[in-house]
């Protein structure tokens, strides 16, 4: 028998969420190796099972459609604690800060 992502829906959903949540990151402009740092990696780990669960992924979608870049998450993001913590940390990448 053989076993193709197809038959595997909980691993290709939690692949998807992941790709929106480091698509949100980068749309932001969230440094993923600096937001690892927070917390020696616990947050970042908090985040990824925050958005796992998130019932809002289709909005989430919506939203980085329609994004070119912003500083500020969505306000329905269940991370939006953890981009703010991370902007705080100084892990915004150098294509959102003012003068580059």
């Amino acid at each position: 028998m053989r076993t193709t992502p197809r038959r595997w829906p909980i691993l290709r959903q939690t692949i998807l969420r992941f790709e929106l949540m480091d698509a949100m990151m980068q749309a932001i402009g969230i440094e993923e190796a600096s937001a690892a740092r927070l917390d020696q990696g616990r947050a970042i780990k908090r985040a990824r099972e925050q958005c796992l669960g998130c019932r809002f992924s289709c909005r989430c979608a919506l939203f980085l459609d329609e994004l070119d870049m912003s500083p500020d998450p969505p306000k329905f993001c269940l991370n939006i604690h953890f981009f703010q913590r991370c902007a705080k940390a100084g892990s915004f990448s150098a294509a959102l800060e003012p003068g580059l």
